[in-house]
């Protein structure tokens, strides 16, 4: 779904006061924070991200973090979005089988993600760039024992950063589609109860 005119700057679309609004809106009921000071601040911080390019990896440059999930509060994601995503240096073709299998027991066991030493989920933490495009930062291996474990894991906490603008494009990590997740999955809580 697209909320944006077919007006055109020199960054791409401008996007309409109705959809600013409601990814405000839906940040807000997700307790994300929107960092962006002023319009032309980060029309430049996209402008430079989209010059940077891209690195060896293919990963594009992220700059200014723009917006985030609150580390005490985690979003949910369908574990089946989540494994189709990148790792940010190529994890998914460097797999360590023995840590996979490690973590793939703790969570079969626990019915958790791995924890920290505060006793708190270790969330997998996902970077959203400018163009929409999601790329696993931390937690490649905790989301392929997830896959592995998907009748238990059907949805992971994670943490989720955006950067230059990224949380107002579209993508499987869009802020309206988290937002989205949470339903699903309260919804899918409600019929299992």
């Amino acid at each position: 779904m697209d909320f944006r005119t077919k007006s055109q700057n020199p960054m791409g679309v401008i996007l309409t006061p109705s959809w600013i609004t409601e990814i405000n809106q839906c940040a807000s009921m997700l307790d994300i924070v929107i960092d962006v000071p002023k319009e032309s601040w980060l029309d430049e911080k996209r402008a430079y991200a989209i010059g940077k390019g891209r690195n060896a990896f293919g990963v594009p440059h992220m700059g200014a973090m723009t917006a985030f999930s609150r580390i005490d509060s985690p979003v949910y994601v369908p574990t089946e979005v989540l494994k189709t995503l990148p790792g940010m240096r190529g994890e998914q073709g460097r797999v360590r089988q023995r840590d996979l299998d490690s973590i793939v027991e703790i969570m079969d066991r626990t019915g958790k993600l791995p924890l920290l030493q505060d006793g708190s989920e270790y969330c997998p933490f996902i970077n959203v760039a400018h163009n929409g495009e999601a790329w696993v930062n931390e937690g490649n291996h905790r989301i392929m024992s997830a896959a592995v474990l998907s009748s238990k894991f059907p949805h992971l906490p994670v943490q989720i950063a955006y950067y230059d603008g990224g949380e107002r494009e579209s993508g499987p990590l869009s802020i309206k589609a988290i937002f989205d997740y949470q339903v699903e999955r309260a919804t899918s809580k409600k019929k299992h109860v």
